[in-house]
Parts: structure tokens; sequence; C-alpha cells
């Protein structure tokens, strides 16, 4: 894999004073700030943290759930053939609409419990997409 990008997605019941907070505890502004969003694309540490407020009585504050972002599809099919193989249960999504960019993505789940995205996002657009909450929480069920 020629880059490992680790994503860490996070909600807060209070999303304007944790983007603040995180703003500070980066030094950094968010690369991509709405108003239900805010993604930092750091590359010391090499993170991609996202910041959401909860949505509704579905989620609560804390990680929602972790991820590794790839430079292109090759790793994508590489890491889901390795989780498969080993028995690990996968979900493919394929290409999609979801925070505010145009990805592709499947999901897996660690056998404790943690979901993890692995993704790559190839264009930024101004919806948040469909892959909200209805699809995540399918396969956190």
């Amino acid at each position: 894999m020629a880059r490992l990008h680790i994503h860490i997605n996070t909600e807060a019941k209070a999303f304007e004073p944790a983007v603040s907070y995180y703003s500070t505890l980066f030094n950094a502004a968010p690369d991509k700030l709405k108003a239900d969003y805010a993604k930092w694309s750091l590359q010391d540490p090499a993170v991609n943290f996202v910041l959401e407020p909860v949505h509704g009585s579905c989620s609560e504050a804390g990680i929602h759930h972790l991820g590794i972002e790839v430079d292109n599809r090759e790793a994508i099919s590489a890491i889901q053939e390795r989780l498969e193989k080993s028995g690990a249960e996968t979900m493919n999504i394929g290409k999609t609409n979801c925070c505010y960019s145009l990805s592709e993505k499947f999901w897996s789940r660690a056998p404790s419990g943690q979901r993890w995205e692995i993704f790559r996002s190839f264009a930024d657009t101004d919806e948040y997409g469909c892959l909200k909450q209805s699809e995540i929480q399918n396969y956190s069920e």
C-alpha cells in the first residue's frame, strides 16, 4: 500500500466549540468546514480527522468509526481481498457521495466490533450525501 492515512470520524454534542478545540489542538483550521462537518487532512500526524455533530438518538458523542484512506482502487481491492480471505465481515459500497465528497469504499468490522471504512475520495461535492446514517446504521446492527 503506497500510503496509509488513518481516518478518525468523531461526533460532538457541541459542534462549534469542538471545531475550535481541534483547530487549536492541530494548530490548523479545517480543510473542509460546513455547518455540520469539519475535516482536517493532516500530514503530521498523518490523519484524516472528521468531526460531526451528534445526529439524533442513533448516535452519541465520541468516535463513530475508524478508517484507512488510500490513493487508488487497487489498494481498496487488496485490503478487501485480504480481509475477506481471513473470514472478516465486509460490506462493499463502491462509488458513493458521502461526507461532501465523491468516494469509493467498503466497510469492515473488527472482531471486537469497531467499524472500519476503507476508502479513497476523488472529488468534493456540495451535498453531504446519502451514506449518512442509513447504510452505516444498518451495517452496525
